[in-house]
Parts: structure tokens; sequence; C-alpha cells
């Protein structure tokens, strides 16, 4: 199978990762850039009906700050960050999933 890593061109979505402590959002790391790639599945589009949520994965740089409690921040939109983030592509990037809330 062909290693294919991911271009900066690909990464397309601006974030900004934040940590609640005490109820303070506070920062972890701004202006990423990442891709974004809503999951599809026909469970996940079920969910997204009868739910309003949506689960989004986004590839970014790889920092070993970002924890599973964390939250995603794009523009006005907060997401929770649901599972481990996993190292990809020799620890250079990782894939964060996140759980969006309509509204």
């Amino acid at each position: 199978m062909a290693y294919k890593p991911t271009s900066p061109d690909e990464r397309d979505t601006k974030i900004t990762i934040i940590r609640v402590v005490g109820g303070v959002d506070v920062v972890i790391a701004s202006n990423v850039w990442a891709k974004k790639t809503t999951h599809r599945s026909d469970e996940a589009i079920q969910a997204m009906a009868a739910t309003g949520t949506a689960t989004h994965n986004f590839r970014m740089p790889y920092n070993p700050a970002v924890r599973s409690k964390d939250i995603i921040k794009e523009g006005s939109r907060r997401m929770a960050i649901i599972g481990p983030p996993m190292p990809v592509e020799g620890r250079t990037m990782m894939d964060v999933t996140a759980k969006e809330a309509g509204g």
C-alpha cells in the first residue's frame, strides 16, 4: 500500500484547541490548519438526522499537548474531542475525532 502524506494544501480548516480549566477556556493551540473530514457512513448520517450531531476527523500537525477531553473550536462552533488523538505519518501529524452538536 502506497504511503501518501497529508499535503499542506489539503489542510483548509483553521481551528483552535482549548481546554476548560475551572470554567475558563485555556488555549492549547491556536491558528492550527487541519484537514477536516466529516464521517459519512450510513450510521453517521442516521445519527446526524436523529440527534443533530455530526462527527468530524481533523488531521493536523502533531501536538502532544492535545488530550481527549479538549475542545476544537472552528469559528464560533465548539466540538468535543472524543477518543484519544492518534499519531500518524511518523508522528508528524495526528488524527483527532470530534463530535459537533447541532443547534
